[in-house]
C-alpha cells in the first residue's frame, strides 16, 4: 500500500511442478492464516515491522506443491442442489451460500468488518522497491506489459461480479508507489514461493508480490497458472482466504487429509490449493482467471452483488459478445473455465463449436461439461441463463424453470426442457425430448419441438408417474380421448403439428401439454 513497511509473516505460494498450490500473506493486524499450509492463529506482530516467520510446511521445505491426489478414483461434482450434506469421499459438503462464508470467513473488507458494503479501491503497480522487501525477498522488479494486462483483467472479473470498484493509479508512466493495492515482483527469497498478498488494511494492507523467477508469473494469461495466481492474490487483497485451514502437521498435505470440505477444489474455488479432479472434474491441466461458483458467492458476500453486470442479451461461448476473453470460445480447441454471472438479458450459452459429448446445465449452481473437458463451467447462484446451443456430438442439455431455448444440433442428443414454456430444437440425429415432472409442459406453459422426426426422435415420459394413486411408477395408455381415467395419453395429429396431452389424476383435464411440428405416434414415445 506504501513505502517505508516491512511485510509480516503469513503464507506462501510454493512454486509449482506437476501440482500447484496458492496461499497469501495476510496484515498483522487481524487474524493470520499460518505461513504455510493455513493453519489458523493469532498474529500480534507490528505491522510495520517485524521478522515473517519461517515455514515448515512440506510444501516450502520441499521447495514444491505436494500431492493433491485423493489416493482414491475420482469423485463425481455435486450441482448446487445436492451440496450440504456429506459428499461422495465422506467428506462435509457445504452449500454455495456456507462455501461463500468458509472462504471469507475473516471478515476483512475495504469497509473493515462492516458486509455486504460497496467499495472503491485504488491500485498501482509498484514503481520501485519499498524500504524495506517483505518476506525477506530481493531482486525488486516492476510488473512487464504482460503482467499488467492479466492483472487488469483480474480486477475486471471481481468487479464483474460484486460490488467493487477498481481505480489505477498512475504516475504518467504506467507505475506508482501510492495506490491502496500495490503490485509487484521479487526474485527470490519467501522460501520458494510463487506469490502472496495481504488482506485489506492499512500499510501493507492490500499488496501482492509476484516471484519474477517463474515463467507463468512473467507471461501470465487466460488458461495458465500465472493467470490463476493473478486472480487468487488480488482475491486475498479483496479479503478472501482459502477454503480451507490447512495444515502440514499430518505430513505432506494433501486434499484428502487437509481439506475440511468436500468443494474445497479448483473446480469451485480459484482461492483452493487442491485440483479438480478430487471432485470430479477435468479442466485438461488449464487453470480459470476469473472468480469460479463459491468465490463468486463470496465476494458478492462480503461487498453485495453487481447487478448490472451483463443486463442484455449476452452470448457465452462462441459468438460471445461478453467482451472477456475467458467467457469467449474461437474454436473447437478452445478451453473454457468459467462461472457465469449474468444480471439479466435473455442469455445464451453457446457450445456449438465444439464436436466431444457435452453436457450442458442452465441451473444455477451447476456444472456443465464443455468442449472435452468436465466440469469445467457453471452458473454462479442467482443468475440465469436462457438459451443452449449443443454442438455436433452426443449433447445432453438440461433446462430451467424459465423459458429455455434449446438446440441441440448436430449428433443424437437429449434435450430436457424443465419448467416454463421451452421451444426444443433437436437438430439432425436421432434425438431424445425427456420430460421428468407433469409440470414441465402445461397448457399454460406448453413446451414445442420445432422439428421432431417421428420414428427417429423420442419423447421420453419414463421418469413421470401416470398414475400418483398407486404405488409404484406407472405408464400411460394411449387412449383416442380422455375418459376421466388417471394414466391417460391422447395423441392429436393434425395439418404437420401434434398435440400430446397426459391426464395424470383422472379430472378428465389435461396436466400436461406438448406440442411439436411433425407427426407423432405411440411407437415415438419411451411411456
Amino acid at each position: 500500500m506504501s513505502d517505508g513497511n516491512a511485510a509480516i509473516g503469513g503464507i506462501d505460494l510454493p512454486a509449482i511442478g506437476a501440482a500447484p498450490t496458492l496461499s497469501a500473506v495476510l496484515p498483522a493486524t487481524v487474524a493470520a492464516f499460518g505461513f504455510g499450509w493455513d493453519a489458523w492463529q493469532s498474529h500480534q506482530s507490528s505491522q510495520t515491522a517485524a521478522a515473517a516467520e519461517g515455514c515448515q510446511c512440506w510444501g516450502c521445505m520441499n521447495g514444491g506443491a505436494p500431492d493433491q491426489g485423493t489416493g482414491t478414483e475420482p469423485q463425481a461434482a455435486l450441482n448446487g442442489d445436492q451440496r450440504g450434506d456429506a459428499g461422495p469421499n465422506g467428506k462435509q459438503s457445504l452449500t454455495i451460500s456456507e462455501a461463500g462464508a468458509q472462504i471469507g470467513r475473516a471478515n476483512q473488507t475495504w469497509n473493515g468488518s462492516t458486509l455486504g458494503q460497496a467499495a472503491e479501491v485504488t491500485y498501482a503497480f509498484r514503481a520501485s522497491a519499498p524500504t524495506s522487501m517483505p518476506n525477506g525477498t530481493s531482486g525488486f522488479s516492476r510488473f512487464n506489459d504482460a503482467q499488467i494486462e492479466q492483472a487488469q483483467i483480474a480486477f475486471l472479473a471481481w468487479a464483474d461480479v460484486a460490488r467493487v470498484t477498481f481505480r489505477r493509479v498512475d504516475s504518467g508512466n504506467g507505475y506508482s508507489n501510492n495506490a491502496q493495492m500495490l503490485l509487484g515482483n521479487y526474485s527470490s527469497g519467501a522460501s520458494g514461493a510463487a506469490a502472496f498478498a495481504y488482506y485489506p488494511g492499512s500499510g501493507v494492507g492490500g499488496d501482492s508480490w509476484y516471484n519474477s523467477s517463474l515463467s507463468y508469473n512473467r507471461a501470465p494469461d487466460n488458461l495458465n497458472y500465472g493467470g490463476q495466481v493473478l486472480i487468487h492474490e488480488i482475491g486475498h487483497a479483496l479479503g478472501l482466504g482459502h477454503p480451507g485451514d490447512y495444515n502440514a502437521g499430518n505430513g505432506s498435505p494433501t486434499y484428502a487429509n487437509s481439506a475440511s470440505y468436500y468443494e474445497d477444489t479448483r473446480q469451485y474455488s480459484v482461492m483452493s490449493y487442491w485440483s479438480e479432479t478430487n471432485t470430479g472434474g477435468d479442466q485438461g491441466g488449464f487453470y480459470a482467471a476469473a472468480p469460479l461458483l463459491d468465490d463468486i458467492a463470496a465476494i458478492q458476500r462480503l461487498y453485495g452483488a453487481n447487478n448490472t453486470t451483463r443486463t442484455g442479451d449476452t452470448v457465452y461461448g462462441f459468438n460471445s459478445n461478453t467482451g472477456r476473453d475467458y467467457y469467449t470460445a474461437l474454436s473447437g480447441n478452445s478451453a473454457l473455465i468459467f462461472a457465469a454471472w449474468d444480471a439479466g438479458g435473455n442469455d445464451t450459452f453457446d457450445f456449438s463449436g465444439y464436436g466431444s459429448a457435452q453436457v450442458i446445465d442452465l441451473n444455477d449452481g451447476n456444472f456443465s461439461d464443455v468442449g472435452g473437458l468436465k466440469g469445467n463451467v457453471a452458473i454462479a447462484q442467482g443468475a440465469t441463463i436462457e438459451n443452449a446451443r449443443g454442438g455436433s456430438g452426443a449433447d445432453r442439455i438440461i433446462g430451467n424453470e424459465v423459458a429455455n431455448q434449446l438446440f441441440g444440433n448436430a449428433g443424437n442428443d437429449v434435450l430436457i426442457g424443465g419448467g416454463g414454456a421451452d421451444v426444443l430444437t433437436g437438430g439432425s440425429g436421432a434425438d431424445v425430448f425427456a420430460f421428468t415432472a407433469i409440470g414441465d409442459s402445461t397448457a399454460n406453459a406448453t413446451d414445442r419441438i420445432t422439428d421432431f422426426a417421428s420414428g427417429i426422435d423420442k419423447i421420453d415420459l419414463s421418469a413421470i408417474d401416470a398414475n400418483l394413486a398407486v404405488s409404484g411408477d406407472q405408464a400411460f395408455t394411449q387412449v383416442s380421448q380422455f375418459s376421466g381415467r388417471a394414466g391417460q395419453a391422447v395423441i392429436a395429429n393434425s395439418n404437420g403439428t401434434a398435440i400430446l396431452s397426459l391426464d395424470q389424476n383422472g379430472d378428465g383435464v389435461a396436466d400436461f401439454v406438448l406440442s411439436l411440428t411433425g407427426s407423432l405416434s405411440g411407437s415415438d414415445l419411451y411411456w
